[in-house]
């Protein structure tokens, strides 16, 4: 029997702990606790897909190739050797896999770090060209018609002070941030993950609305995101938890959901 603990089944079915709780209540399910750790709270792949059908939801894949396998049942010591013996090799098989992953995360963390210096050479050069925009300003009109207009390129970095996750309709989604442009790894991809484990705070445009995503003034790496609106002189919150639950899935239901305030 294959268990999942309640963070993991969050992720698949894209809703927070509060939502699940209450689903949960209203089927009258009860959890599981992990036979070598009481303290984890399980479910099994059966109930997981009975809420999915119940509440129309798809289990989110994109989710499943960047995290852990679900936490399976040691096996039973009163078992057949051939049984065991396959249960051996399943739990070989999900090592290698968090190897697999572990490496790949050193990798792009690595890759980060070897970017900075250049994102800092990037930053000076933009600072440079904003004092010689002033510079230009300052000259007669004359001289500003016949100057060069500044590209499109320019023009985004300096309009997007935090960060950028766009909606492009042909495009897909866009990462655009502030120092280096556009970026060229799609959302929910370990660059991606990685990427916003180095974020304080970005924006989000999506299909169904807009936000700023933070983690407040003192983020941590295990500092839950917030998505924040502001709406005729209100402010509202959206939970959005920790960073290995940021799939676009669940950044498009966060904006729905700040959206509706409008009406």
């Amino acid at each position: 029997m294959t268990l999942v603990s309640l963070a993991d089944c969050c992720r698949r079915l894209c809703i927070d702990s509060k939502t699940l709780h209450r689903w949960l209540k209203q089927a009258h399910i009860s959890v599981q606790p992990h036979p070598m750790d009481t303290r984890c709270k399980c479910l099994t792949l059966e109930q997981i897909q009975q809420m999915a059908a119940a509440h129309h939801r798809s289990l989110h894949d994109a989710v499943h190739q960047h995290l852990p396998a679900p936490i399976s049942a040691p096996c039973d010591v009163g078992a057949h050797p051939s049984h065991r013996d396959e249960q051996m090799a399943d739990l070989q098989a999900q090592v290698a896999t968090l190897q697999s992953q572990l490496s790949q995360l050193t990798q792009l963390l690595q890759k980060v770090q070897t970017q900075e210096p250049k994102a800092s050479a990037t930053l000076g050069n933009m600072q440079e060209n904003k004092s010689q925009d002033k510079s230009q300003d300052k000259s007669p009109k004359k001289s500003q018609d016949k100057s060069k207009p500044p590209s499109a390129a320019s023009i985004d970095r300096r309009k997007h002070v935090v960060p950028l996750v766009e909606y492009a309709a042909e495009r897909g989604y866009v990462v655009i941030s502030p120092e280096l442009g556009m970026l060229d790894f799609q959302p929910d991809s370990p660059e991606w993950f990685a990427w916003l484990f180095m974020l304080p705070s970005f924006r989000f445009v999506g299909k169904l609305g807009h936000f700023t995503a933070y983690r407040g003034n003192h983020f941590g790496p295990d500092r839950a995101w917030r998505a924040c609106r502001h709406i005729r002189n209100h402010v509202y919150h959206e939970p959005l938890g920790k960073t290995e639950s940021l799939t676009v899935a669940l950044l498009e239901q966060a904006a729905a959901a700040l959206q509706s305030h409008l009406n």
